[in-house]
């Protein structure tokens, strides 16, 4: 069964969610919204973690779930919160990570703040990193890397780094031989 949150609407209706067990970093912001929409619509359960207690409230009241919405705050940058996530929620099917700090990430790399790059870094590669090491997923780990990749914005050295270095990550990750659960 296809199992790639990335799939068309029709597709994806073709799959019983309800069944399903799905869990996603940070996906309280745009990128990840309307998958989660769309989940919780065809009756999957969604476990939301992001390190704003806000963001997660706002999205249990406006995704309005019940039981099938659970939400941790968890900063994906720390290893010990997410080897704790990881053993609240237990084996999920799917993994989605969105997670991203880049406030102070675009910049000319003469301005740029040694702090505001290694926020970057933490959130989105190593979160990445530690997520793909704790996670166990019995179908798919989707990375969201984005555009800035393959066609940087002007000041936009590092944000295009990182996420070529996440796209490699995944490149690399479904070729080797690094199981994908347990």
């Amino acid at each position: 069964m296809g199992d790639w949150l990335g799939m068309s609407w029709r597709t994806r209706r073709n799959i019983p969610w309800n069944t399903h067990r799905s869990w996603s970093s940070a996906a309280v912001r745009a990128s990840g919204w309307a998958s989660l929409a769309g989940l919780l619509a065809d009756g999957a359960n969604v476990t939301i973690a992001a390190r704003s207690a806000d963001r997660l409230a706002a999205a249990e009241r406006e995704l309005g779930a019940g039981e099938r919405l659970r939400t941790i705050v968890t900063d994906v940058s720390q290893e010990g919160q997410v080897e704790r996530l990881f053993a609240s929620t237990g084996p999920v099917d799917h993994i989605v990570c969105t997670a991203v700090d880049a406030v102070g990430a675009y910049q000319p790399i003469r301005r740029l703040d040694l702090t505001s790059i290694q926020k970057l870094v933490n959130a989105k590669l190593y979160g990445a990193l530690l997520i793909a090491k704790h996670g166990t997923a019995r179908g798919s780990i989707t990375y969201t890397s984005g555009i800035a990749a393959y066609r940087p914005a002007a000041g936009g050295s590092v944000v295009a780094a990182v996420n070529g270095a996440l796209g490699s990550l995944a490149a690399a990750r479904s070729r080797s031989s690094w199981p994908r659960s347990g």
